[in-house]
């Protein structure tokens, strides 16, 4: 059984870039070795 409530957004989203500014990025962010341990962290490789 489940019961179907509205979702009620809470969130206020200023549009496209509204986050630009307040996030930080390290320089290594997109490396291979960044994403292999990503990958492997949700066992995606060996």
């Amino acid at each position: 059984m489940a019961k179907i409530v509205r979702l009620t957004r809470q969130v206020s989203r200023r549009g496209r870039g509204s986050l630009r500014g307040k996030l930080v990025l390290a320089a290594d962010w997109d490396s291979a070795e960044v994403n292999d341990a990503i990958a492997r962290d949700f066992g995606a490789m060996p």
